[in-house]
C-alpha cells in the first residue's frame, strides 16, 4: 500500500478516471441546463394555455351577455382573438359545445324565464330570446327541453299554481 500516490487523481495513474469525471460533470451539467430549459417551456406553455382560457372565457361571457342578439361565429371569433376555425375547435373544447349550441342553450334559459310569465306569448317570447323564427325557437326547445315551449310553460304554471295552493294552506 506504500507504492500508492499520495493523490489517487493524480493524471498520470489514473486518466481514465479523470475523463470519467469529467464526462460525468459535462453530463451534469447538461442535465441541469435540459432541466432549466424544460421548465422554461413549461411555463411557457401554462402562460399560452392561460391566456387561452381567458379569451376563451372572455368570448363566453360575451356570447351569454349577448345571446339575444346575432354573433356570427366570425364576429365571436373575433372578440375571442381566433381565426373563426381555431376558435371553433377551440370552443368546443372548452366548452363541450359547438358555438351555435352554446348560442340556442343560452338563448333557452332566456326563454324559460320569459315563458313563465303569462302575459307574455310563445312568440315574443321566442323572439325576445333571441330567435329569428317560431318554428326554430320550438324545434330548438323541443330539442333540448324534450317538451314544447307551450307543454314547458303548461308545466311551470301548474307547479307555480300547486305552490300558491300550499302555502294557502
Amino acid at each position: 500500500c506504500s507504492s500508492l500516490p499520495n493523490s489517487a487523481s493524480s493524471p498520470r495513474y489514473f486518466p481514465e478516471m479523470k475523463v470519467c469525471i469529467q464526462i460525468y460533470e459535462l453530463m451534469l451539467q447538461l442535465g441541469s441546463a435540459y432541466e432549466n430549459i424544460e421548465i422554461r417551456s413549461e411555463k411557457r406553455f401554462a402562460s399560452h394555455k392561460t391566456q387561452v382560457e381567458q379569451q376563451m372565457l372572455h368570448a363566453c361571457n360575451y356570447i351569454a351577455a349577448h345571446c339575444t342578439e346575432k354573433i356570427s361565429l366570425e364576429q365571436a371569433a373575433f372578440i375571442a382573438g381566433f381565426s373563426k376555425f381555431h376558435f371553433s375547435k377551440l370552443f368546443k373544447e372548452y366548452t363541450g359545445q359547438s358555438f351555435p349550441e352554446f348560442q340556442a342553450r343560452e338563448r333557452l334559459r332566456i326563454a324559460e324565464v320569459l315563458l313563465m310569465d303569462p302575459s307574455i306569448s310563445v312568440t315574443e317570447a321566442s323572439m325576445e330570446a333571441g330567435f329569428d323564427s317560431i318554428s326554430t325557437f320550438n324545434r330548438i326547445f323541443k330539442q333540448f327541453k324534450k317538451v314544447t315551449p307551450t307543454q314547458f310553460r303548461t308545466m311551470y304554471l301548474l307547479t307555480d299554481t300547486e305552490k300558491q295552493e300550499k302555502n294557502n294552506y
